[in-house]
């Protein structure tokens, strides 16, 4: 209901961009259950750094960041008798990416235009108990990169730097399901609505 021009005011976050992209978002006013013309807004998406995101909370940092990743398809191979050559059998259709990540993970305390060191261990504690919370998250680059994934390692390990309070975290995440799909990112808990 619009009663005044504050109403107008509108404002989206969207979690499930991936950087370097152009987005058109539309607003559809309805009247009466009747819509009216579109107004559509182009975006283009830009943000430094690496992000692990779910639906309620975002983890990023910039700070010597490490990604690896590889694509996985299950195969056997069947080695037979009198038979130089072996058989590579590659049954289903999985396709997916997993790989690993390491970064200095750092609060941005945009105050001070700095990174909050002397709260890094509490930082870091809060991001392992996301990592561990058991929720599907995006992990999304800079460079637009973006994954649909579930953390798959037993362990999150700290690494400790020069400093005892600047730590680098590393965990293994395994591709769960396609980040560009309104199915999957709906079945995930990301969106609302099936598209």
């Amino acid at each position: 209901t619009v009663a005044t021009a504050d109403d107008l005011v509108i404002a989206y976050y969207d979690i499930t961009n991936r950087a370097n992209t152009t987005y058109e978002y539309a607003i559809v006013p309805i009247f009466d259950q009747i819509e009216g013309s579109f107004y559509i807004s182009e975006v283009k998406t830009n943000y430094q750094g690496l992000f692990v995101v779910d639906r309620d909370n975002i983890f990023s940092t910039e700070l010597d960041v490490q990604i690896s990743e590889k694509r996985n398809k299950p195969r056997s191979i069947i080695t037979p008798l009198n038979r130089k050559y072996p058989y590579i059998i590659s049954n289903g259709t999985s396709n997916y990416d997993s790989g690993s990540v390491s970064a200095e993970w750092l609060q941005y305390d945009s105050g001070n235009d700095d990174w909050d060191i002397d709260g890094g261990r509490d930082f870091v504690v809060a991001f392992k108990d996301f990592l561990n919370d058991g929720l599907p998250k995006l992990l999304k680059y800079e460079d637009g990169r973006m994954w649909l994934i579930d953390i798959s390692s037993s362990e999150v390990t700290d690494t400790e730097d020069e400093m005892h309070l600047q730590v680098h975290t590393s965990f293994d995440w395994t591709e769960i399901g396609n980040c560009d799909s309104a199915d999957d990112l709906c079945a995930n808990g990301f969106i609302d609505i099936d598209q």
